[in-house]
């Protein structure tokens, strides 16, 4: 079986890492290596399996549903989430809300 690379942020202290395939893959559960402080705040960016690596887009604006102000960029969306204290869902949790 093909072991691949996986991206990750995480959300308390913004610590960017590469884990292996075996790393806890529960939005709920999974930690930082860094801090150790971030049970369930660990975001999933991406894996590099069949790619040569990846470059991560700026997001395009969006409407808060929080706010319903215009967000505009990854560093505004990371802001805005974390000064209402949200986060985005992870692919995993999506199907419970029919996305």
């Amino acid at each position: 079986m093909f072991d691949c690379d996986h991206f990750y942020r995480c959300c308390v202290c913004e610590h960017e890492f590469m884990a292996r395939a075996d790393y806890d893959d529960d939005p709920q559960t999974r930690d930082c290596p860094k801090c150790r402080n971030a049970v369930g705040q660990v975001a999933y960016l991406g894996s590099s399996a069949n790619s040569s690596g990846f470059v991560l887009s700026d997001y395009g604006a969006v409407e808060s549903p929080v706010t319903g102000q215009m967000v505009e960029g990854r560093a505004a969306m990371r802001e805005h989430l974390k000064r209402h204290n949200c986060r985005i869902l992870e692919p995993s949790e999506r199907k419970n809300f029919g996305i």
